[in-house]
């Protein structure tokens, strides 16, 4: 509060307040709805369109907003919709003092499957992609990670890059993970326990049906059964890509559909491998399969 020019301390004590009569975690420093994110994004449009004197073109984003139970999904979605409708008038009568609002909301493709045919045509949605390839090598590059999956391997540096390119495909987060701790204890950390969690899940509703259906998927995601891509993206292991504005190049990869795409293409080649062999796999049978 110390900090803030003086026109904004007001709104200050305003996110406090809101702050304070929220549900807080009792294990963990979080606000527990999901509505509350759009709360304190309310009371900052409000108060800047009533309050602020002169005109200032205004972004607010909002990150990591996530609706984790059938109930925060519910609110989510009707604070959205109630939401729209309020930063449209708000921005109306803040773009008289020659100023404007608009907000960010950055989410899951997971949440927004649940939520845009509901809300539709009152938030414009776009979808960011991973780096393309040109820039995921430039990352590369200068985090130095193809000389440790070089060593790794016992492989060329150019070989490194393109093996990184099959794993992580142009995602800076999993590059992250595999310098810190390299290829084999990755995938065996991120990607195998993650599908292992997936395969538990899926065991009892599927029965004898989910290799199948997981082999399907590792062929082509688009084709894969409604419930098992659902499951699929609350994971993480799988992005909705249709009916919203691209905003990053998509590259044209054999793990990108139509409609649907692999997070990383590592999720692909583990499926392609558990077809292969059940889901008793390594590492190893990862990489050969990347390797083709």
């Amino acid at each position: 509060m110390l900090y803030l020019p003086k026109s904004f301390r007001g709104l200050g004590e305003s996110i406090a307040g809101y702050l304070r009569d929220s549900q807080i975690s009792p294990d963990r420093v979080t606000i527990v709805s999901t509505s509350t994110i759009f709360g304190i994004a309310f009371t900052l449009a409000s108060y800047i369109a009533s309050r602020l004197r002169r005109g200032r073109r205004v972004l607010i984003v909002a990150d990591e907003v996530k609706a984790d139970s059938p109930e925060h999904l519910s609110n989510f979605r009707q604070w959205l919709e109630s939401f729209a409708n309020d930063i449209a008038e708000y921005n109306s009568i803040y773009s008289e003092k020659g100023g404007s609002i608009a907000i960010i909301a950055l989410t899951s493709d997971a949440l927004i499957k649940e939520l845009r045919d509901v809300v539709d045509g009152k938030v414009k949605w776009a979808l960011m992609w991973n780096l393309p390839r040109n820039a995921f090598e430039d990352l590369i590059s200068q985090i130095g990670s193809h000389h440790r999956v070089a060593r790794e391997f016992g492989i060329s540096s150019e070989e490194a890059k393109e093996i990184l390119w099959k794993l992580a495909g142009g995602n800076p987060r999993a590059l992250g993970l595999i310098w810190e701790k390299g290829v084999m204890k990755w995938l065996e950390d991120e990607v195998l326990r993650n599908l292992s969690d997936l395969v538990e899940e899926l065991r009892k509703p599927f029965g004898e049906k989910l290799w199948e259906e997981l082999e399907r998927a590792s062929n082509s995601i688009d084709d894969a059964d409604i419930d098992l891509k659902k499951a699929m993206l609350r994971k993480n292991i799988i992005i909705y890509i249709a009916g919203a504005d691209k905003i990053s190049e998509i590259p044209r990869e054999h793990w990108i559909g139509r409609e649907y795409a692999y997070q990383i293409p590592a999720y692909q080649y583990a499926l392609r491998a558990t077809a292969k062999k059940g889901w008793d796999i390594s590492p190893e049978e990862i990489i050969k399969e990347a390797k083709g």
